[in-house]
């Protein structure tokens, strides 16, 4: 029996990190929610690897797409799953927006991911925070660990958010650990 392909929906920070994260899930399918989209459009403009990265993104979707509607899944070729832009953010059983609050972009991600069913939810955050609550069936790949999260913490305390920032960024730089 052929093993079932798994959905992954990529968050904004996810291909902010790994401009060619659409093609790290073997031949897994991989959705990017319109919300993202968007996210990305705003990251575009400027010189840091972000904005570099975000549009690195845009232009590959762009190449993706072709003639083809970025609605429907489209192959990502030999070896690799199918993408599509997850258009839907209305699941019919549970809504993150209104279990968390309503117009925030990270829940409309949820529920774009809620609506396509049998996705794996990849959780970016430090493990204990993964530990603390998450979403059935979510997966933790942390882009910091537990102790680099409180060196953060510790600075934002004693200097501020700019500086825990660049730490932030400093220690995120590079392949997902």
């Amino acid at each position: 029996m052929a093993k079932k392909k798994k959905i992954y929906v990529l968050d904004t920070s996810v291909l902010l990190h790994d401009h060619q994260a659409i093609m790290s899930f073997g031949e897994n399918n991989v959705a990017i929610p319109i919300t993202v989209l968007e996210e990305l459009d705003k990251f575009k403009v400027g010189n840091d690897s972000k904005n570099f990265s975000a549009r690195e993104v845009i232009r590959f979707i762009d190449k993706l797409s072709g003639e083809s509607s970025l609605q429907e899944w489209i192959s990502l070729g030999s070896h690799h799953g199918s993408f599509k832009i997850a258009l839907e953010n209305n699941p019919r059983e549970v809504n993150a927006e209104y279990v968390y609050s309503i117009g925030k972009n990270d829940h409309k991600i949820i529920n774009a991911a809620l609506f396509l069913k049998e996705t794996a939810f990849i959780d970016v955050r430090a493990p204990v925070e993964f530990k603390q609550g998450s979403l059935p069936g979510a997966v933790n790949l942390p882009i910091i660990n537990d102790e680099e999260r409180a060196l953060i913490g510790t600075l934002y305390k004693k200097e501020g958010q700019e500086a825990a920032v660049r730490l932030g960024h400093q220690l995120v730089s590079g392949s997902l650990k």
